[in-house]
């Protein structure tokens, strides 16, 4: 490779880089459990109730590396989304489901 050619493809690359061309892909997936469907992409999570039973869906979920963690309620009923944003990628979460006069019921941690 010549000198010529070799600068070039380091400006390509230093272009790329700071343009954020090659930054990693926000993570994206879905999960469904307990009457509930989370959809993450990156920082956002979607929380459908999904169990037409008249209880309503939460979830629970981490970002920041798991150093952070926070919930969503969704009380719209059956077959309705809510959402939330948070500052960095979501990691994991569970959905839980109301349960009158006791504790809410959780399923496990998707990871």
């Amino acid at each position: 490779m010549t000198h010529k050619m070799r600068r070039f493809a380091g400006v390509l690359l230093a272009g790329a880089l700071f343009t954020g061309a090659m930054s990693a892909p926000a993570l994206a997936w879905t999960y469904s459990s307990m009457g509930g469907q989370v959809t993450v992409s990156g920082p956002t999570i979607s929380l459908k109730d999904t169990g037409n039973d008249g209880r309503f869906v939460s979830t629970e979920f981490k970002y920041n590396s798991g150093r952070s963690s926070s919930g969503l309620s969704n009380k719209l009923g059956y077959g309705n989304s809510t959402s939330a944003t948070v500052s960095s990628d979501i990691t994991n979460a569970k959905i839980c489901i109301s349960n009158t006069l006791s504790p809410m019921d959780c399923g496990s941690w998707r990871y």
